[in-house]
C-alpha cells in the first residue's frame, strides 16, 4: 500500500512538474511577446518622430518655394507694369511724332519716311520685350507649379514609405 502511495505521489510530483514546466514556459513566451511589443512599439515611435521631421522639412520647402514665387511674380508684374508704361509713352510720343510729319509732310517726305521707320521698330521692339516678358512670367509660374508638384510628391512619397513601415 505504501509503495502505491509512493507511486500515485510520484505521479503527483511529476504531473505537479509538468504544469510548472509549462507556467513557466508561458511565462518566457508571454515576456518574449511583451518584448516585442516593446520592440516593435520603439520601431514606431522612431518612425512616426522621422515622418513628422519629413513632414516639417517639407512644409518649409513649400513655403519657401511659394514665397519664391510670390516674390517672383511681384518682381514681373512690376517689370511688365514698367514696360507697358514705357510702351503707353511711346506710343504717346509716336502719336506726337506722327503729327509733326504729317504737318511737314510736303517738305519732308524723306525725313519722314525715317521717323515712321524708327517708330515701327520701337514699337515692334516694346511689342517683343513685352512678349518676351510675358513668355518668361508663364516659364516661372510653370517652374513654380513643377517645384511646389515635386514637393507634394515627396511629402506623399513619405506618407507612403510611413505607411509600408507601419505595416
Amino acid at each position: 500500500e505504501r509503495d502505491g502511495l509512493l507511486a500515485k505521489l510520484q505521479a503527483q510530483t511529476e504531473a505537479l512538474m509538468s504544469k510548472e514546466r509549462e507556467f513557466v514556459q508561458e511565462k518566457q513566451t508571454k515576456v518574449s511577446l511583451q518584448e516585442q511589443l516593446q520592440a516593435r512599439e520603439q520601431a514606431m515611435q522612431a518612425l512616426e518622430k522621422k515622418f513628422n521631421e519629413t513632414s516639417r522639412a517639407l512644409e518649409s520647402q513649400i513655403g519657401e518655394i511659394q514665397a519664391r514665387k510670390e516674390e517672383l511674380q511681384r518682381d514681373l508684374s512690376a517689370k511688365l507694369a514698367k514696360t507697358e508704361k514705357d510702351l503707353a509713352l511711346s506710343a504717346q510720343e509716336a502719336e506726337h511724332l506722327r503729327r509733326r510729319l504729317e504737318e511737314a509732310a510736303a517738305s519732308e517726305n524723306s525725313q519722314r519716311a525715317q521717323w515712321e521707320d524708327r517708330l515701327a521698330r520701337k514699337e515692334q521692339e516694346l511689342k517683343t520685350e513685352v512678349s518676351r516678358l510675358q513668355k518668361r512670367q508663364q516659364e516661372l509660374e510653370k517652374e513654380q507649379e513643377d517645384r511646389l508638384a515635386i514637393s507634394r510628391t515627396q511629402e506623399k512619397n513619405a506618407e507612403i514609405n510611413f505607411t509600408k513601415q507601419l505595416a
